[in-house]
């Protein structure tokens, strides 16, 4: 059986990478912080016998058209 230290050869892949965070709440930060904000929710309400259901959801393009638009994450 080998016994093989994988840590260091875990931290040269990050470093290959050239990620700018290295640890999760600076992942984090960076999405609240420095991403640009989705378009707004939409709301559909519907009525199914005597109970009403609310939907929220984004609309896909949209979403699509402000990641790619951003020059910031060209």
């Amino acid at each position: 059986m080998y016994d093989i230290d994988l840590t260091k050869y875990w931290v040269k892949v990050v470093d290959m990478l050239g990620l700018s965070y290295k640890l999760v709440n600076q992942l984090n930060s960076i999405i609240d912080t420095k991403l640009p904000g989705l378009p707004p929710f939409q709301q559909k309400v519907l009525g199914i016998g005597d109970k009403e259901f609310v939907f929220y959801w984004h609309d896909i393009l949209e979403c699509i058209q402000s990641l790619y638009g951003n020059p910031k994450l060209a």
